[in-house]
């Protein structure tokens, strides 16, 4: 059985600012469960998050493990 509603996760925390999406059960047609939709604010974040993630990795790219 499926919960009323779902998070969305950013950076491994589950956000729950709304359950604007509905998700339709393709096999009756009817509305399974709903799910929070991230915002421009929530996708920014994300972005920039994954960006400060592989920071330390372009950096390395390219350098022997004894150099880094």
């Amino acid at each position: 059985m499926l919960d009323e509603h779902y998070p969305y996760y950013l950076a491994n925390v589950p956000e729950s600012p709304n359950a604007d999406l509905a998700v339709t059960d393709k096999y009756i047609g009817k509305i399974a469960t709903r799910v929070a939709l991230a915002d421009h604010a929530a996708i920014d974040t994300a972005i920039s998050g994954s960006l400060r993630g592989v920071g330390d990795d372009l950096v390395h790219r390219g350098r022997k493990a004894d150099q880094r």
